[in-house]
C-alpha cells in the first residue's frame, strides 16, 4: 500500500516554482520607494546557447572575484553576471555586512535574442546596508 501511494503522489507531483515572486511590480509611486517592497533585477548571460531558464526557477550566483560571478543550477556553471552588475552587486553585498561570496537567486526572465536573462536576489535583506 504504501508503495502504491508514492506511485499516485509521483503522477500527480508538479514541481513548484516561485515565479510568484517575480511578478511583483508595484501599483503607486509610494510602494516604489520603500525598498522591502522594491526589488532590483541583475542581467546575465548564458555561457552555451540552448539552455532553458524557466522564470521562477532558483538559481545559486557565486562571486569569483570582485567584479565577476557565474550563475549556477546544481552544480553546473550555466552563466555570468555581466561586469556592470557584478561590480554593483559585489559593493552592495559588501555594505550590508554579507562575508559570503553566494547568493540565492530566482531567474526572472527567459534569455531573450542575445542570450541575456534577468535575475533577482531572493532574499533583499543580502543587498541592504544594515
Amino acid at each position: 500500500m504504501g508503495l502504491e501511494f508514492i506511485r499516485d503522489q509521483n503522477k500527480r507531483y508538479q514541481q513548484r516554482l516561485d515565479a510568484s515572486a517575480t511578478t511583483y511590480d508595484p501599483l503607486d509611486l509610494l510602494d516604489r520607494l520603500n525598498r522591502d517592497r522594491v526589488t532590483d533585477q541583475f542581467n546575465a548571460r548564458l555561457i552555451e546557447p540552448g539552455i532553458k531558464i524557466i522564470p521562477g526557477f532558483r538559481l545559486l550566483l557565486r562571486f569569483t572575484s570582485d567584479c565577476t560571478a557565474v550563475v549556477t543550477q546544481g552544480s553546473k556553471v550555466i552563466g555570468e553576471l555581466l561586469p556592470g552588475d557584478a561590480a554593483n552587486l559585489a559593493s552592495r553585498i559588501k555594505a550590508a555586512g554579507k562575508t559570503s561570496g553566494m547568493l540565492t537567486v530566482l531567474a526572472n526572465s527567459e534569455p531573450d535574442i542575445a542570450n541575456v536573462f534577468q535575475i533577482k536576489v531572493v532574499d533583499g535583506k543580502d543587498t541592504r546596508p544594515k
